[in-house]
């Protein structure tokens, strides 16, 4: 829907310049004027600045048509899904934990989430790496560097990132990721199967119920 709502909004400088060109074709023909007048006349001088002006909106909406954001497609992850909740959570920390999960798979491109408190992993949903996941997973220096700045980070193309290798519990698969401080014992990670799979409404989410 959002797709569909931006390729017609990129069209509709088109549509004025045709109706525009259109009216003054048609307004000359209705009232009998000739094609080629008196240049000097008041009549041809409104003709050629509505001629100029609707030959910029179709050629802007020329251009705005030929613009459109690279869709990149969901990867399949590797590596298994997992459901991992330190014992030390309460009941009512666990449940939350596990809605908050589920809210982002169910609303965005999000195939994973880890949370890590008090210098260890405490919780660990959807897909993890088969040689280390869970109570193994060990907070790197990234992670270790938010917290202490209290600001996330959103890597948009986590294979290009030199940093990568700390992310040695996700799987080799995952295509971005987020990092989230929760306060100064604790940060987020969120993951997702799409290269710049989380957008802004996402983000501004993740960091909101952070």
């Amino acid at each position: 829907l959002e797709a569909s709502t931006s390729d017609l909004l990129r069209k509709v400088p088109l549509w004025i310049g045709t109706a525009g060109i259109s009216s003054v074709l048609i307004n000359r023909l209705v009232s009998g004027v000739a094609a080629v007048s008196d240049a000097g006349s008041s009549q041809s001088r409104a003709d050629v600045i509505a001629i100029i002006l609707s030959a910029s909106c179709i050629l802007t909406g020329l251009q705005w048509s030929s613009i459109k954001a690279r869709q990149y497609e969901q990867v399949p992850q590797a590596g298994e899904r997992v459901t991992f909740l330190d014992v030390s959570l309460s009941e009512a920390a666990q449940r939350e934990i596990q809605w908050t999960f589920e809210a982002l798979e169910g609303a965005s491109t999000a195939c994973g989430l880890v949370l890590f408190h008090g210098g260890k992993c405490v919780a660990q949903f959807g897909f993890a790496s088969v040689r280390k996941q869970g109570a193994d997973a060990a907070i790197g220096p990234m992670l270790q560097t938010m917290m202490s700045k209290d600001k996330g980070n959103y890597i948009p193309n986590l294979k290009v990132y030199p940093g990568r290798v700390e992310f040695d519990y996700l799987p080799s698969t995952v295509q971005a990721l987020i990092m989230q401080p929760l306060g100064d014992e604790g940060v987020m990670v969120v993951c997702s199967d799409t290269i710049r799979g989380f957008t802004k409404i996402d983000q501004s989410w993740i960091a909101t119920i952070s």
